[in-house]
C-alpha cells in the first residue's frame, strides 16, 4: 500500500539542475509568469488610460507613466516574489519537482552570506503543514519583506530602461515631457514592461525559492539524525 504520508512524496535533494528543473522553470516559471505579468499589466492600462479623457504623461503626477512603472516595479515583484515561492514549495512539498542542495554555502559571516540567509531561510513555505494562523502570517510578512528588498535592484534596471522607452513612444514633447496618446502606446509599454520583468526576474524567484527548500529538508534531516 502506498504511503499516505505527505513527506513520503518528497523529493531528495540534488546538487545541480536536472533536465526537469529547466523545463520547470523555464516552461512554467518564465514564459508562463511573463504571459501572466504581461497580461496583467495591459488589462490595467487599459482600465488607467483608455477610460480617461485625456492621455498620459511622462512626468505630470495627477497622470504620469513615469510614477505608474515605478509603482509597477514595486507591486509586480512583491506579489511575484510571494506567490512564485509558495508555489514552488507546494510542488516541492508534493514531490513534483526536486529541491536544490544548499549544503555547499558559505559558513563566513559576511554581508553576502548574511544576504543569501535570509532569502533560503526555512519559513519561506508559506503553506507548510502544520502552522497556525499566526505563523502563517508571519511566513506572509517576511516573504512580503524579502520581495520588497529585491524591489531595490529590480527598480534600478528595469525603471531607467522604460524611462529611455516612454522617450521613444510619446506622440508629443514638450521641453522634457512626454505626451501620449490613449491607445495604444501606453497599454504595448504596460504589456512589454511586465512582460519582460516577469521573464526574466521569476525564473531567479523560484531557483531561490527550490534552494530554501534545499536546506529546509538537509535542516529535517539533520534534526532527524541527531534524535
Amino acid at each position: 500500500m502506498q504511503s499516505r504520508n505527505p513527506a513520503s512524496r518528497r523529493r531528495p535533494p540534488v546538487s545541480k539542475l536536472t533536465i526537469r528543473h529547466v523545463l520547470y522553470l523555464l516552461i512554467l516559471h518564465c514564459i508562463g509568469s511573463a504571459i501572466i505579468c504581461g497580461a496583467a499589466n495591459f488589462a490595467i492600462a487599459c482600465a488607467m488610460y483608455r477610460t480617461r479623457a485625456a492621455g498620459p504623461y511622462l512626468w505630470n503626477i495627477s497622470n504620469t507613466l513615469a510614477g505608474d512603472a515605478g509603482v509597477t516595479v514595486i507591486v509586480q515583484v512583491i506579489l511575484t516574489w510571494v506567490i512564485d515561492t509558495a508555489l514552488v514549495c507546494g510542488d516541492v512539498r508534493r514531490g513534483i519537482i526536486a529541491p536544490l542542495s544548499a549544503s555547499s554555502q558559505p559558513r563566513t559571516k559576511n554581508l553576502w552570506s548574511r544576504i543569501k540567509l535570509c532569502f533560503l531561510s526555512p519559513d519561506m513555505d508559506i503553506f507548510a503543514p502544520g502552522l497556525t494562523l499566526l505563523q502563517r502570517i508571519w511566513r506572509l510578512i517576511c516573504s512580503a519583506i524579502r520581495g520588497l528588498i529585491l524591489c531595490v535592484p529590480v527598480f534600478c534596471i528595469w525603471w531607467p530602461i522604460a524611462i529611455g522607452m516612454l522617450y521613444g513612444i510619446g506622440s508629443s514633447r514638450s521641453g522634457s515631457e512626454v505626451r501620449y496618446n490613449k491607445w495604444p502606446a501606453p497599454e504595448l509599454f504596460k504589456l512589454v514592461y511586465g512582460f519582460t520583468m516577469g521573464l526574466v526576474t521569476t525564473p531567479v524567484y523560484s531557483y531561490t525559492a527550490l534552494k530554501a527548500m534545499g536546506r529546509t529538508f538537509e535542516r529535517d534531516a539533520e534534526l532527524t539524525t541527531q534524535y
